[in-house]
């Protein structure tokens, strides 16, 4: 609990920065399917489809955070700095590579927890919202 604690206060800025930007998408994307379809089925729409926007893009943002997404930058920044570099490569394989980014991931943010976290949020509402239609509509 005390290592939560400190990753939390180390990295707060970019949690609420990250938290602000994912409540800003959704509540925008919430608006956007309330105001094309007013009423019940709008506000479903308008939590589902964010809530499941969100959660895929921190799941996303999770599974690149444990390395499976290395090769294919890895590769990427090899073709570029080949192409357009006027150095020469910082990383001369592909382990030193992936060892340099296991040292950066140890201390970076775990900012894809707070986007997941908001998606759901999206689909806790929705869920309450369905639950609501199917009680006062009977459908």
């Amino acid at each position: 609990m005390q290592k939560i604690k400190e990753d939390i206060l180390k990295n707060l800025k970019a949690y609420i920065i990250t938290l602000i930007i994912s409540l800003l998408i959704g509540l925008g994307l919430f608006l956007t399917f309330f105001l094309l379809n007013k009423g019940i089925a709008g506000a479903i729409d308008g939590t589902g489809i964010p809530g499941a926007i969100l959660l895929g893009v921190g799941l996303l943002c999770w599974i690149g955070r444990l390395g499976t997404f290395d090769s294919m930058s890895y590769g990427f920044s090899q073709m570029f700095t080949s192409m357009f570099g006027r150095k020469a490569n910082k990383y001369h394989d592909f382990n030193a590579y992936v060892d340099d980014k296991r040292v950066k991931r140890k201390s970076a943010s775990h900012y894809y927890l707070v986007i997941m976290i908001v998606g759901a949020l999206f689909l806790i509402a929705l869920g309450v919202l369905m639950i609501y239609k199917n009680a006062v509509y009977n459908v």
